[in-house]
């Protein structure tokens, strides 16, 4: 399912009421919602997976952690701007959105 006005804007407000960019207590959160603004189900059951474990290219054999891994797509790394980026972003989305509907 694609995502929606509706579905970027009910991401849009929840951001707005209850993410205040706490990464370690918010960002799984953050980023379940945000799958769900985009038509999955959540990040877990689009294929992602939390705080997988990955080596850092800068340091070798030392290890790390990405806050969401979907192999393929993308590695999230977040940071308290990312999640006022991403709520831009997202009300961005959804502006074109309501604006390509009514052209048609």
């Amino acid at each position: 399912m694609p995502a929606t006005p509706e579905s970027l804007q009910k991401f849009v407000t929840y951001c707005q009421q209850h993410i205040t960019g706490d990464e370690k207590g918010q960002a799984q959160v953050f980023l379940d919602r945000f799958f769900r603004a985009f038509g999955h189900e959540g990040a877990l059951e689009a294929g992602a997976t939390y705080e997988e474990r990955i080596e850092k290219s800068s340091k070798k054999g030392q290890m790390g952690f990405a806050d969401l891994v979907w192999k393929k797509h993308v590695l999230i790394e977040m940071k308290k701007s990312l999640y006022l980026i991403a709520q831009q972003l997202s009300a961005l989305a959804l502006k074109n959105v309501q604006q390509a509907r009514e052209i048609k």
